[in-house]
């Protein structure tokens, strides 16, 4: 009986282990199923994907405009209209009697051809005959003239009142000929006839949108969204190829965003990190040299300081390319003088290479030299060379920089002090003379005349005359060629003189989609120098 019972609890436990047996064997055999019909599902997916993939298609198609960017203007008014985005719109729709080139070379833009008496300040000069204003009009001597009155008339409020202003008077000869009398000799500049020409019967029917006789006009604006130019027919240097439409946008770093939907076919970015921005994006970028000037000046009435040849030692000790690098993250570039890099197209000066042997060199004959070798140079009076290097703190890129030429300083045996200051009392510091050399910086104009620093800012106690007579007479009317021919001389003297020293020229970005072409001309003062030729291919997927 026991054993009767016995064999009913093992016949029990042998069926209810095969029932688990069973029930595991089940579940991994739906599970695979399961597995299965997944791998199936996605491997039907995957199939459409790649099927999907494979009939999706990117191709190039041209585009039909150029898509451009800017914030909502306050003023149109070409004469009277501060805006940026309008001073770079006015160099689209409006022509000149001169412009300049990416060399900030002078050529003429509407003049046939000129002559100019320097002795009187006069310039005689005669009218392309093929220049026509967008409605079809001639562009005429008397559009010359009413465009200056007009801008006379703007007075301060004109962005060219300070070119303009120097005219004395118009003498209207016939249609296409005609005398730019100016104030005095001194003033007559050709890069002072540089300002928008608008017809003279037509100015006052629509002075916010003037008409021009340049390679565009204006042709749409809705507020808040666009403004659109269309192709001057009538352009005497070739018709533009593509119409051009400005999407007004509040916040410019959206900008990128838009360019990679194609939405922006290029601008021109002004902040430091614009390269990495673009590299992230996948844009084309182009650094452009500004106006921006970044500069040493040096005291006079400081004994080491007054000698030229301790000027020049002092910038072959600085490496500007490593401040550039480092402290401008890479966005400036070097000068071989205080004017605009390659100004005019003048040769290269090796005067502020850096070479820290050679400014080693230079300081041994003035009899500077570390006497009781403690890595500072003495006089012959066995006292050390120490500088004290004034700069502002508000400006950190500035304050950087001058920590770098501290470095390098070291390196000839200079032992040189950072007098970090804020705002007004590195004014004061300057007027009083209490530093030995200041760190400064100055943003210069299309004209680039650097006059001002011997003259107006000077603070360092500059006072040779025959050197200013030079500077002073590169401003007055010259061709390219004599103008070039007078740099080339001035150059080489400021050079020798070295009371100011060019750290570098701070840089701008130009990005643009990657399909753009022919943008080879453009530069800090004009970036859409050259938009007549410019084509590129929009993205379009099927």
């Amino acid at each position: 009986m026991l054993n009767t019972k016995k064999n009913k609890k093992i016949r029990r436990n042998r069926i209810i282990y095969l029932i688990q047996e069973n029930f595991l064997v089940s579940v991994i055999i739906a599970v695979a199923i399961i597995a299965m019909v997944i791998s199936g599902i996605v491997a039907t997916v995957n199939s459409r994907e790649r099927n999907k993939d494979s009939d999706t298609k990117t191709t190039l198609v041209k585009a039909d405009t150029i898509n451009l960017a800017m914030f909502e203007p306050r003023n149109f008014n070409v004469y009277e209209s501060n805006d940026e985005d309008i001073f770079y719109i006015n160099q689209l729709v409006y022509s000149s009697l001169f412009k300049l080139d990416k060399n900030l070379n002078i050529t003429p833009d509407v003049v046939s051809k000129y002559s100019v008496d320097t002795s009187s300040g006069e310039v005689n000069i005669r009218l392309k005959d093929n220049v026509k204003f967008s409605d079809g009009s001639d562009l005429e001597s008397s559009d010359v003239k009413a465009s200056v009155d007009r801008i006379i008339a703007a007075e301060s409020r004109s962005p060219y009142f300070v070119y303009a202003s120097k005219i004395n008077h118009i003498q209207i000869n016939d249609s296409k000929n005609f005398t730019v009398v100016f104030n005095s000799a001194s003033d007559a500049a050709l890069d002072n006839l540089i300002f928008p020409i608008t017809s003279a019967g037509e100015y006052n029917k629509g002075e916010s949108f003037a008409i021009g006789s340049g390679p565009y006009a204006y042709s749409g604006h809705e507020s808040g969204k666009t403004l659109k130019l269309a192709v001057n027919k009538y352009y005497y240097d070739g018709i533009a190829k593509l119409p051009i439409v400005f999407n007004i946008v509040k916040d410019r770093s959206v900008i990128p965003g838009l360019m990679t939907m194609d939405v922006v076919t290029a601008y021109l970015n002004k902040t430091q990190d614009a390269d990495s921005i673009a590299q992230d994006k996948k844009l084309k970028y182009k650094k452009l040299a500004s106006g921006e000037l970044e500069y040493l000046g040096f005291n006079h009435e400081n004994k080491y300081c007054s000698n030229s040849k301790f000027r020049i030692a002092i910038s072959k000790a600085i490496d500007s390319s490593k401040i550039i690098k480092y402290n401008y993250a890479g966005a400036a570039v070097t000068s071989d003088s205080i004017y605009y890099p390659n100004f005019l197209g003048a040769k290269k000066d090796d005067t502020f290479n850096f070479e820290p042997k050679k400014a080693t060199k230079l300081l041994k004959e003035l009899k500077l030299k570390d006497r009781d070798e403690d890595g500072i140079i003495e006089d012959e009076s066995g006292n050390p060379v120490t500088l004290r290097i004034l700069v502002q703190n508000t400006n950190k890129q500035r304050l950087e920089a001058a920590e770098t030429i501290i470095e390098n300083l070291k390196q000839i045996g200079i032992n040189a002090e950072l007098v970090s200051v804020d705002a007004d009392s590195y004014k004061d510091k300057l007027e009083s003379k209490q530093y030995d050399i200041y760190f400064g910086g100055i943003k210069i104009d299309k004209q680039f005349n650097l006059t001002d620093l011997y003259t107006t800012y000077n603070k360092i106690g500059f006072s040779d005359s025959k050197l200013l007579t030079q500077i002073s007479k590169l401003e007055q009317s010259l061709s390219s060629e004599e103008q070039l021919k007078q740099f080339t001389a001035i150059k080489k003297s400021i050079n020798q003189d070295a009371s100011y020293v060019p750290v570098c020229y701070k840089a701008y970005w130009f990005l643009s989609v990657d399909t753009l072409k022919n943008a080879d001309d453009v530069s800090f003062y004009s970036p859409y120098e050259g938009a007549v030729k410019w084509q590129w291919s929009k993205r379009k997927t099927k």
